[in-house]
């Protein structure tokens, strides 16, 4: 085998002689990946945990319900779909790794991948934990705001249109004026009280009633492509009914046919990054039990002899599996820039691509003279977050000579991403075909929101309006609740590591073949596996799932309880036999004898019930007391965690999750470690993100050769430099 997965509790395969040492001591060649909730090492390590408790403890619950509370999980199996795409990033990279020293004639060494679904699941809200400890005094964001609302957007929001959803966010003074010039409210975008998104969040209320009259006029069809047009983010929120009959994802193959015995064919979300070169096979049938098992028996009997035994390289590998390969990182905000990320930690050398004048906006988009002269640019806990182990160039590529020296690195590069609207790069004369042509090799991957084919391929959108493009809202919140949105900016993390995947893929088509080639990827397509659940029912049943909440289809308790304090939360879910009677046996014997709760049926017939008496039990506890009592009973339990408390987390500091670094203008600053490592070490944080132009002169001169002199004329004529400017407008 090339690679082993297996998903048992820790030191559960060891104890039977098959883990990942006794698979390694018998001479297999394989990458083995342990993929757990908890990770294998640290107190937690034995926890039992589900989507719901683990999305808890990550923090992903705490802003999404109403403001009152109880906070909610999301629907379906979102920890585990973002754990397993997180633990393909990293075999596919050791998989490069292996190829690239088979080439160059040098010894692989074994490995062993510890993914933890906790840790994976924290690229949703590792920026709110690095913002609480920049804050001092805990979370920088408020509790829950309500349906629809998130700090610190607004409005990011979904309205009923004339007939159906329209998704809208606004997140610079720019699209402010422009939603309100749209909506034929110009002097709402006059009146000084509205200007910044936190002067509106203070009128949400308000704001909200206005905006919801004036977008039911007309149809979310009209106001989609209207505001569009106008570069404003909005976004028609299907039904599952209508995301399958959607033009622009038909067009794109975005669901595939899958094929099931007993069930017939049905519609599931595909591949979500298309490749150009190598296209992904669609759709396919699910092997059944055993089904095939004799042939393997025969493939695996006609092996003459057995693979020669292995030893480790001696030592450590300090090298990441991707040391060596050259990565040109043009991407803004925090899709693009977690993909470049994976590769960084991996090895990759990044150059992160800005100008003085259009620098990532994540540095910040509500910028002013005070900002600049505050330096406050530099200390945006978000940009910084997801730019470390790269280093950063400006090159201004709206002039022929940042053009030039763009192609000019494009040519020493082995990747190269982007995740602008459509449009933008061609604009510039750096289309895809322009940066191929420079390098026959490359892997190109682009980003647009849409993806790169369809009528909507230059329409633009944040995390915000790649949730609402998904379907998810439809499938999220209380049956009664309009389309709810469960994060700010969702389609952002998720996007990133559909990225990395994709082009890691192309890298190792390329380690093999020597060939590289572009691929495009759709945000909103990466965001269809986390709705496959209500995707799949609509193909089979003809309707989607019923919106329950937090609560399960059949299992009682499933939810989040009110523990002793203010807005403190403990996720609990039960959903067998055993881990109802650890509960039991931790709350009373009277519950375990009421005859309403006696199987799992009546459990759930009475579920209403169930959970005045479980809360009875935690309203004199708190959060973190009542998550050790029951999950020392066997039962899934998890506090529902703040931005503050994952920087306390004892599974956190026993793993050495949180990595200090000195930056420049901020001081010491938490880094959160890539969900999976090699071994039992995180994978290293080597240098914090870079400033802007930190390494003009390192990359210029040392690897295109410039002179000094030429890197001066270019830091004369503003191609590059080190501090920002007013972008314009």
């Amino acid at each position: 085998a090339d690679v082993v997965i297996e998903g048992e509790r820790p030191g559960a395969l060891s104890a039977l002689g098959c883990g990942a040492a006794d698979i390694q001591a018998a001479g297999s060649r394989a990458i083995v990946c342990s993929i757990t909730w908890f990770g294998q090492t640290g107190p937690w390590a034995h926890w039992h945990g589900s989507d719901g408790v683990v999305s808890a403890l990550a923090g992903a619950v705490r802003n999404f319900g109403p403001a009152e509370g109880p906070p909610l999980f999301a629907s379906g199996y979102p920890v585990q779909i973002l754990g397993g795409l997180t633990a393909f990033v990293a075999i596919v990279a050791c998989l490069i790794g292996r190829e690239r020293r088979v080439e160059a004639g040098e010894p692989s060494c074994l490995v062993h991948l510890d993914t933890s679904l906790y840790e994976s699941a924290l690229c949703l809200t590792e920026p709110g934990a690095v913002a609480a400890y920049n804050w001092q005094e805990g979370d920088p964001a408020p509790l829950r705001l309500g349906i629809n609302r998130f700090w610190p957007t607004f409005p990011a929001s979904i309205y009923r249109a004339a007939d159906g959803w329209i998704g809208v966010t606004a997140l610079t003074p720019a699209q402010w004026r422009s939603l309100c010039e749209l909506i034929g409210l110009p002097e709402l975008a006059a009146d000084p009280r509205y200007v910044l998104a936190a002067d509106r969040h203070g009128a949400a209320d308000e704001l909200d009633a206005t905006l919801g009259r004036a977008f039911r006029e007309r149809s979310a069809e009209y106001w989609f492509h209207e505001g569009q047009a106008r570069r404003l983010p909005l976004a028609l929120v299907p039904t599952p009914e209508e995301l399958l009959r959607c033009p622009q994802f038909g067009e794109r193959g975005a669901f595939a046919t899958v094929e099931h015995r007993d069930l017939g064919t049905f519609q599931g979300p595909g591949v979500p990054f298309r490749l150009h070169g190598t296209p992904a096979r669609p759709g396919g049938a699910a092997p059944r039990l055993g089904s095939s098992s004799d042939g393997w028996t025969r493939r695996t009997g006609e092996r003459e002899a057995p693979l020669p035994p292995r030893s480790p390289t001696a030592g450590r590998d300090v090298r990441g599996p991707l040391d060596g390969l050259r990565v040109v990182d043009l991407s803004m905000g925090w899709a693009g820039p977690l993909a470049a990320r994976h590769l960084a930690d991996l090895g990759a050398d990044v150059i992160k691509i800005e100008s003085c004048r259009h620098f990532d906006w994540w540095r910040g988009w509500e910028v002013t003279e005070q900002t600049l002269a505050d330096n406050l640019l530099e200390r945006a806990w978000p940009y910084n977050t997801v730019n470390r182990n790269k280093r950063g160039v400006t090159l201004d590529l709206t002039t022929a000579t940042g053009a030039r020296l763009l192609k000019r690195l494009v040519g020493l590069a082995d990747a190269c991403l982007e995740n602008f609207a459509g449009s933008v790069m061609p604009k510039l004369g750096l289309g895809r075909d322009v940066l191929l042509a420079e390098n026959a090799n490359l892997v190109m991957l682009s980003m647009p929101p849409f993806g790169a084919s369809g009528d909507w391929r230059h329409y633009r959108a944040y995390g915000s309006t790649v949730e609402q493009a998904s379907g998810l809202p439809h499938l999220e919140g209380e049956a009664n609740w309009p389309p709810t949105m469960q994060h700010v900016a969702l389609g952002d993390p998720v996007a990133g590591l559909n990225g990395a995947a994709g082009l890691l893929v192309a890298l190792f088509h390329r380690a093999r073949t020597g060939r590289g080639q572009s691929l495009d990827l759709s945000h909103v397509e990466s965001l269809f596996p986390l709705g496959a659940h209500g995707v799949i029912e609509q193909s089979l049943l003809g309707q989607p799932p019923t919106r329950r909440g937090s609560r399960h289809r059949y299992f009682a308790p499933h939810g989040v309880f009110r523990c002793a304090g203010e807005d403190q939360w403990v996720a609990i879910t039960v959903t067998k036999d055993s881990q109802w009677q650890g509960l039991c046996a931790v709350i009373g014997p009277d519950l375990a004898a009421d005859p309403r709760f006696k199987s799992a049926q009546l459990r759930k017939r009475n579920e209403d019930a169930l959970a005045v008496e479980i809360e009875r039990w935690t309203r004199g506890r708190s959060k973190r007391e009542a998550m050790v009592a029951l999950q020392d009973a066997g039962v899934p339990a998890g506090a529902v965690a703040h931005g503050a408390d994952l920087l306390a987390d004892p599974q956190h500091e026993a793993r050495e999750f949180w990595q200090y670094l000195d930056r420049r203008h901020c001081g010491l600053q938490p880094n959160p470690s890539a969900g999976y490592r090699r071994g039992d070490r995180p994978i290293r944080v080597m240098t914090p993100a870079p400033t802007l132009g930190e390494h003009n002169e390192e990359v210029l001169r040392d690897l295109l050769g410039l002179s000094a002199e030429e890197v001066s004329e270019l830091r004369a004529t503003g191609v590059i430099g080190t501090y920002p400017t007013l972008p314009s407008t």
